[in-house]
């Protein structure tokens, strides 16, 4: 499967059509196709014509802009990002590293939706020991 253009616009089109609370049949009318047309656009069946995008998003209100970049860039940010997120973690983990330690061995851990991301855990065992001590 290759992705492009005509894969790209369908779902962008369809979250447009959304956020502006129309049917397909509603925004086909408009646009002056039909609601089998821009069904199969949407789905990215069908690669529209510039002219058709064009009655589409003014339909819509909108205008549709290009840009152009390095292939694969948006792939390289995403990349970027999740090593500097893995970075994030894996600080938070040395910190907390020595509390672990310190905790029974039959207490169960508990993420909070992220491998690995105990500080939640760690933050309250902290504040529930101090706590404790000062009674």
């Amino acid at each position: 499967m290759t992705f492009g253009l005509a894969t790209a616009i369908g779902p962008l089109l369809r979250t447009e059509r959304e956020r502006a609370a129309l049917t397909q049949a509603q925004l086909a009318r408009r646009a002056g196709t039909t609601q089998q047309h821009l069904s199969r656009v949407e789905q990215g069946h069908l690669s529209p014509t510039t002219a058709l995008l064009d009655r589409l998003f003014d339909a819509l209100d909108l205008q549709l802009t290009v840009q152009v970049e390095q292939r694969d860039a948006d792939l390289d940010a995403g990349i970027a990002a999740a090593e500097q997120d893995e970075s994030q973690v894996e600080a938070e983990l040395q910190l907390n590293r020595p509390l672990l330690r310190t905790l029974p061995p039959t207490l169960p851990y508990a993420f909070d939706g992220q491998l690995g991301r105990v500080s939640r855990i760690t933050d309250s065992l902290v504040q529930g020991a101090g706590s404790s001590m000062d009674h």
